[in-house]
């Protein structure tokens, strides 16, 4: 995978998100999605800035996008993440969330930091699988 050909499609994909949000995307291109943008907001801030955010909102349909794009490692870290939130992991609403934020325990809060260290190694590897579930629609 090259640089040049995942930023290309994933400018195509995110620009369709900007102008139709979720609703005029394929099943394959929602996924390269919600696990992109967890991606992308764990490297500018760690998953606890992801859950803080809107885009939070996403968590658990992330990691089934993991899963499908064969991005497994991906997937349980996140699906670990998302048990460090409670019952339910976390609330598909943002200001609930942000309470539950708050009740972390610093010992759970140090794991959200390695988890999202870890998900941040594996960069270069979720992209990669972006890129493969994205080609394999075409197919």
């Amino acid at each position: 995978m090259s640089d040049a050909e995942f930023k290309a499609v994933y400018e195509r994909i995110f620009s369709r998100w900007i102008d139709d949000e979720m609703t005029g995307l394929s099943a394959t291109h929602r996924d390269f999605i919600v696990a992109n943008v967890c991606l992308n907001q764990s490297l500018n801030g760690g998953l606890m800035l992801y859950y803080e955010n809107s885009y939070g909102d996403f968590a658990e349909d992330a990691v089934f996008a993991f899963r499908r794009m064969a991005a497994v490692s991906a997937a349980q870290l996140l699906e670990h993440a998302n048990c460090l939130m409670g019952d339910g992991g976390p609330s598909k609403k943002q200001d609930e969330r942000g309470s539950q934020l708050e009740a972390l325990s610093e010992e759970a809060v140090d794991e959200m930091v390695g988890y999202s260290d870890q998900l941040n190694g594996m960069a270069d590897e979720i992209k990669a699988a972006a890129l493969r579930w994205v080609q394999s629609e075409r197919m």
